[in-house]
């Protein structure tokens, strides 16, 4: 009997690593970029990060049993063409804002020249109160270098509380710091507030001593002014 010897085929796998783990055996294959991108150089290598690497691990766990996994490595996420049509608007809407803001502005001014008209027209002379309203736009654009003092009637003189509940009560409309609005009645009217510290000022803008202009706090984001205060105080005043 002539026996002849069986070898067993040999299967050459080229550029597979094969381990062997406990009874699994884990294939790892990298699928082969494009020939451009094959170069033994590793800085090279890394340049292919940005392609998508697929990876698939085949176990053997038990003789039936086979798991597949494909694990992708996804490209850098970018943003979306269609999110930028959320913006479209943006800048319009912007233009809107800003001249709803200048709109709003002017007429706060305008309703503070009225009401400054209203409230010391009986207490300077005409070209005193033009001054006075020359210092007030001064005042809404931040240019202090540019106040001019100026003085009230000698026969009708605007007291020190007058002075500060106006200054007060314009300032809130402007929404200026108190400091800027001691600043401001301080400098304007130099002889009525001699005897006045800036810091004393700022402390007693706003108290409850009776004058001829008293304190008118804007009613929620309302800017107007209640002429029947400066009425009754004025009346008041006659009567006293």
């Amino acid at each position: 009997m002539i026996i002849e010897e069986c070898n067993e085929p040999t299967v050459e796998v080229s550029d597979i690593e094969m381990i062997e783990v406990s009874n699994a055996t884990e294939v790892i294959s990298m699928i082969e970029l494009p020939e451009k991108t094959k170069n033994t150089d590793t800085t090279e290598n890394k340049a292919v990060s940005s392609e998508i690497v697929t990876s698939i691990t085949i176990s053997e766990q038990h003789d039936d049993s086979k798991e597949i996994k494909v694990l992708e490595q996804q490209p850098t996420s970018e943003v979306k063409p269609e999110a930028f049509s959320y913006l479209q608007g943006f800048e319009s809407r912007m233009e809107e804002i800003q001249k709803e803001e200048l709109e709003r502005k002017i007429m706060i001014i305008n309703a503070i020249h009225e009401y400054t008209t209203y409230s010391t027209a009986k207490f300077l002379t005409k070209e005193n109160l033009l001054i006075l309203h020359e210092n007030i736009d001064h005042l809404a654009s931040g240019q202090s270098d540019l106040y001019k003092p100026i003085r009230s009637k000698m026969e009708t003189p605007l007291t020190s509380p007058s002075l500060r509940h106006f200054v007060w009560n314009i300032g809130e409309r402007l929404g200026i710091s108190l400091s800027e609005r001691a600043n401001f009645i301080k400098t304007i009217f130099p002889n009525e507030l001699k005897n006045a510290t800036l810091g004393y000022l700022v402390k007693n803008l706003k108290d409850t001593i009776h004058s001829q202009i008293p304190i008118d706090s804007p009613k929620y984001d309302d800017f107007k002014f209640d002429y029947t205060l400066i009425n009754k105080a004025q009346c008041e005043k006659k009567m006293n």
